[in-house]
């Protein structure tokens, strides 16, 4: 039994609670929902009777553009594993691939509809999925424009009077860090806050790191159960060479054999490493 966005009806999930400890054969019911519950409602955990799965948009490989040939879980597992083969996929496909998204009933309409579904898409955040969680949003144009700012400032160290500035450009009146936490927060519980999709499926975790003083910066951490790691530089040019290797080779002096492998995700045609032990991959050849 499926049921969509359940936490519009919370009691759903005591009702399926009771059902499992009446009966606890699996995979009788699917709970799907856009959001967690709304602020102050209260559930049971649903511990031992119901896993929590996120589901996240397809990633490149899932698209069926070009087929895999190097696996993080691999890479994860072993420092020697194999890095080979060819992609013909450009920085201009790549961007429209970006441009596509990773929904798959909206990935393949014509571009002007593809366009109108996305920009619908955010929009409803702020017009609906909110208010129907319990969150009143008194300005959604201001929420789309922090949306705007986040996204505009990923993977950069922008201090937070710079995400302001370029949310609220012009306006004397900022709004308070506070209430900008909360946005943060309602958009977290919607799921709205790439790498991502492999690493869940080899059990493994993603981070970012960078020091404290900004000398070193690794744009993506993998770390398995067991906490060895794989440390990623992601590159849109189509040529690598050694200033784009530092800080991997950096962070493998901290940590020595924890990090299992260094690779850098980039643009070009070939999947190849290089004599240091770096692993540069086209992304288009980086799978599960």
């Amino acid at each position: 039994m499926l049921v969509d966005e359940w936490q519009l009806e919370p009691d759903v999930w005591d009702r399926v609670r009771r059902a499992v400890d009446d009966d606890s054969t699996g995979g009788r019911f699917l709970l799907a929902g856009s959001a967690g519950v709304a602020p102050g409602v209260r559930i049971h955990s649903g511990a031992g009777r119901i896993v929590s799965m996120a589901m996240r948009p397809m990633f490149f490989s899932e698209r069926g553009v070009h087929e895999p040939t190097v696996s993080l879980l691999a890479l994860l597992d072993v420092e020697s594993a194999e890095i080979t083969g060819t992609s013909d996929i450009d920085l201009r496909a790549y961007t429209d691939e970006i441009l596509r998204s990773g929904f798959p009933g909206i990935r393949d309409l014509p571009e002007r509809a593809r366009q109108l579904q996305l920009d619908s898409y955010i929009a409803r955040t702020g017009q609906r999925e909110l208010p129907e969680n319990g969150v009143n949003i008194r300005r959604p144009a201001a929420l789309r424009a922090w949306l705007s700012a986040y996204a505009a400032a990923t993977a950069t160290n922008a201090a937070y009077s710079t995400i302001l500035d370029a949310a609220t450009p012009g306006e004397g009146d900022k709004p308070a860090r506070q209430t900008v936490d909360v946005y943060r927060e309602h958009l977290q519980r919607l799921f709205a806050l790439s790498v991502r999709v492999y690493a869940t499926s080899a059990a493994a975790t993603v981070g970012h790191l960078r020091t404290r003083n900004n000398l070193h910066e690794v744009d993506l951490v993998v770390e398995a159960a067991n906490r060895s790691c794989v440390a990623i530089e992601v590159k849109l040019a189509d040529t690598v060479n050694d200033h784009d290797v530092q800080h991997l080779n950096w962070l493998r002096e901290q940590i020595g054999d924890r990090l299992v492998n260094r690779i850098v995700v980039y643009t070009g045609r070939f999947a190849y490493r290089r004599p240091d032990g770096v692993a540069v991959v086209p992304l288009a050849l980086l799978g599960p």
